[in-house]
């Protein structure tokens, strides 16, 4: 079970969200954690023993964890992001190749979470700078750097940089425009596959952006994939996933999502056509689906050869297409925490069930009325296959 730990720092809680300047979460001078814990893993702060290069500091954080995709993470009941801030940096050092450490944003009382996904370099500090400008949300409660690889990782000069928010469409979550030049995390089933960000060969009136994403692959229905993990891709209700790709020939292009959260949904597949030579906006309908509650999405092309993608985005239903009833009601506290339960309070008899942040499922009924006491961490309520992400300390 994964362990949420409180923010003990509250010498940081005034000027974390009342002044508006970068902001230094930790960098572990003091000796001090700065209240992260972990998931998965131990932590400590040592001795630098990799002063060299843009890192000279005294301490950092070594995290060692116990398997992949755990992570250290901060908690604050204020919003871990709230303010003008645009960028999260922080520096890692690790001691092994091609190790990448994802960011995630998570237990945002609006239902959306975010992750990203930068590589690190082995024997060598490094920066690593994620971009938080486009956030429609600023009350994240918790966040963590998780590790892809069970390898020891260090950990220092965690910031947050200001500066000037970019405009949010309230309506779309962006997954990815690859304008910062970051393949994030994007891979492939197909091991020979080669994928990376470049220059936009095809810049028209279609697509006129700077960077897309390249991906060579042979055999047919080869893969882009990304894991997004147990919070999945996201828990708002979805109308439609949209990306736009450059094939070398006519054919198909295949969405496909697998790993459910709730154990009982199927992986889901749907099939487009696209043309050959010309940039596609793809359209997926996924408005039957109460969520995107699953762990791993993937774009398949029928054919073998090069693909070039650019802007990944879901689209989300607006709330008067959402209609009303217990799907509204899951957001307008008819579930909620009190006292290490969670309480489920429902205008009809329904079926409602609990599942940790694993999949498994700890608690079944039939009722319209509940108080199930639990350890604390994430869990997953669903009633009547509606499913809502829920935080008990």
């Amino acid at each position: 079970m994964k362990r949420i730990f409180t923010f003990l720092l509250a010498i940081l809680v005034a000027p974390f969200f009342a002044i508006s300047q970068d902001l230094v979460i930790a960098d572990f001078e003091d000796g001090s954690d700065a209240g992260f814990g972990t998931w998965n893993g131990t932590k400590e702060v040592i001795a630098n023993p990799f002063k060299s290069g843009i890192n000279t500091s005294d301490y950092v954080l070594k995290y060692e964890p116990t398997a992949a995709w755990g992570g250290i993470s901060l908690w604050s009941d204020d919003g871990v992001v709230a303010g003008n801030y645009v960028t999260l940096k922080v520096d890692v050092y690790t001691e092994s190749e091609n190790v990448n450490i994802q960011l995630s944003l998570i237990s945002s009382d609006s239902g959306q979470d975010f992750s990203k996904i930068r590589s690190t370099v082995k024997d060598e500090w490094v920066t690593l700078e994620f971009d938080i400008s486009e956030l429609e949300v600023r009350d994240y409660k918790q966040f963590a750097f998780q590790n892809t690889e069970n390898v020891i990782y260090y950990f220092d000069n965690i910031v947050l940089i200001e500066g000037e928010l970019s405009e949010v469409i309230t309506s779309e979550i962006k997954l990815n425009d690859f304008e910062d030049g970051e393949v994030d995390g994007w891979g492939s089933w197909k091991a020979t596959a080669d994928i990376s960000v470049i220059n936009n060969p095809f810049k028209d009136e279609e697509n006129g952006s700077d960077k897309v994403l390249k991906i060579d692959t042979d055999g047919e229905w080869g893969s882009l994939t990304k894991w997004f993990g147990d919070a999945g891709i996201t828990s708002k209700s979805p109308k439609e996933i949209q990306i736009m790709i450059y094939a070398e020939a006519d054919g198909q292009l295949k969405l496909h999502m697998d790993n459910p959260l709730d154990t009982d949904d199927e992986n889901i597949e749907m099939y487009k056509p696209i043309e050959g030579n010309k940039w596609n906006l793809v359209k997926f309908d996924v408005s039957d689906l109460n969520s995107l509650g699953y762990k791993q999405l993937a774009f398949q092309p029928e054919n073998d050869g090069i693909y070039y993608i650019d802007n990944i985005v879901i689209v989300i239903k607006e709330e008067e297409e959402e209609g009303v009833g217990i799907k509204n009601n899951l957001y307008n506290n008819a579930i909620f925490t009190t006292n290490g339960s969670i309480v489920v309070k429902s205008d009809k008899t329904s079926k409602i069930e609990i599942y940790n942040i694993s999949g498994n499922k700890v608690y079944e009924t039939i009722s319209s009325d509940i108080t199930v006491t639990v350890d604390s961490g994430l869990y997953i309520v669903v009633i009547n296959n509606n499913a809502q992400k829920i935080l008990v300390k």
